[in-house]
């Protein structure tokens, strides 16, 4: 896939996250002061886990195009494809049912196979990935507190249904969420897309 491509494909899930908070803002919001019921913001806990996936999509895409061709220590970290879990030593004997394939090919099915079960969680993984495909990961840690927060986020609405680490009632057993705040982390999100695809 070309950078454009990829760069649409981020646009067109960004957008599908806008979606839902003007969704929030023109009809849930309302206009009385108070904080809003968690059955009410919960659309807006949606639009973090889309978030979430518009970055993790967006980093699988470049993979799966770049990984192929990267270096021989980063190609090390990658299973040959139809083995489990982390990289192994391998023998001449496991290549027998793969003598259909070229190299190539066999490196190609080896990174679509270990991107099925690949995630970004936190953004020293995300400099692990820059540093895959040549790129400096300090160039682009203006975005990371953004990148960070919002990861981070998510993994509290996904695994924990966002509920507050402390005592509350009602409401404030579930974390605040503001429309605002996913706006500014969509806008880190797509810079961040933005500058990397510029980097490649």
């Amino acid at each position: 896939m070309n950078k454009i491509a990829i760069q649409n494909r981020v646009t067109a899930n960004l957008e599908r996250v806008d979606n839902l908070v003007v969704i929030y803002k023109k009809h849930l919001q309302g206009d009385g002061p108070g904080r809003r019921s968690h059955q009410i913001t919960d659309v807006l806990r949606s639009s973090v886990v889309m978030l979430h996936a518009t970055l993790e999509d967006f980093l699988r895409t470049v993979s799966e195009s770049k990984l192929p061709l990267a270096s021989k220590d980063v190609l090390d970290d990658i299973p040959l494809y139809g083995q489990e879990g982390k990289a192994k030593k391998y023998s001449l004997g496991d290549l027998a049912s793969h003598r259909e394939d070229t190299v190539s090919g066999l490196i190609e099915k080896s990174v679509s196979q270990y991107l099925e079960r690949s995630n970004y969680n936190n953004t020293t993984e995300i400099a692990k990935w820059l540093s895959a495909f040549g790129l400096n990961p300090d160039d682009y840690t203006a975005h990371y507190p953004d990148l960070a927060s919002m990861m981070s986020r998510r993994h509290n609405i996904v695994h924990r249904a966002d509920k507050t680490i402390g005592q509350g009632r009602g409401n404030h057993h579930i974390q605040t969420i503001r429309p605002e705040t996913i706006m500014a982390w969509s806008t880190c999100v797509k810079q961040f897309t933005c500058d990397v695809i510029k980097g490649l």
